[in-house]
């Protein structure tokens, strides 16, 4: 799971809304388009905050949407990373009209066990709760502005070399995590994107009884959360951002 937001330290997002509010429309209009082609679930979107799931939802035999209950998708962590990245390719198109810069996204992305259910009785929503929403919420605000962040756990299970170690990062409640920053620049990442992107779309949309093994507990998923701001795990990064 996972949330991005635009880099808050330039105060991105105030400016695109009081510089032309069309502007801001199309980075996020641009993210949920790509949805549907990463196979991952937008979630919600707060302030400059985009966030989304991998491993959460299904299509059924009828066609309809439905919530993984025991099983586990082995790609959650793969879809949602490359959603991230392409949603880093998707904020780079769109450009700050007084300084002519792109706007840049903060993303983290943390994998592991979430309970999600519609809370409320006045307009009701679907939610995820636990420490990992949490995490991925810290990925995402400790990762420099155009950088896709992620948690030891979403690194073990998408593997690859095309990762930068971050050395630790202070993390609050958390203390020090070994935590990996995305590196497009490493020698063979396209390769290894494309090798990705060829197996997401062989396994396209897995009923369940295709998902790996499954894991007891009612109510309880396992996926990953990438958090976006305002453009991943985003703002203007799980798969929230600021």
């Amino acid at each position: 799971m996972g949330p991005s937001s635009v880099d808050s330290n330039e105060h991105i997002y105030s400016r695109l809304l009081h510089l032309h509010q069309p502007l801001l429309l199309f980075p996020f209009c641009s993210f949920d388009e790509l949805i549907e082609e990463h196979g991952v679930y937008k979630v919600e979107t707060i302030g400059d905050c985009y966030m989304v799931a991998g491993g959460l939802i299904f299509t059924d035999a009828q066609g309809f949407k439905t919530v993984l209950q025991s099983q586990v998708d082995p790609l959650h962590a793969q879809r949602t990373l490359t959603y991230a990245v392409a949603m880093l390719n998707a904020a780079s198109k769109v450009v700050m009209p007084d300084t002519g810069l792109p706007v840049k996204l903060r993303l983290g992305i943390h994998s592991g066990p979430v309970v999600s259910g519609v809370v409320g009785t006045r307009m009701p929503r679907f939610c995820l709760f636990g420490d990992s929403v949490n995490t991925a919420s810290r990925m995402e605000s400790n990762a420099p502005p155009g950088r896709i962040h992620v948690s030891a756990d979403t690194h073990s299970l998408i593997g690859g070399n095309f990762w930068q170690a971050s050395g630790g990062v202070q993390v609050k409640g958390k203390g020090i995590m070994e935590t990996y920053y995305f590196d497009h620049s490493a020698p063979g990442c396209e390769q290894q994107l494309a090798a990705i992107k060829q197996k997401l779309q062989a396994a396209g949309a897995a009923a369940p009884s295709q998902l790996g093994v499954s894991r007891p507990g009612s109510g309880s998923h396992y996926q990953t959360a990438s958090r976006s701001g305002s453009a991943a795990t985003n703002s203007c990064h799980w798969a929230q951002q600021h």
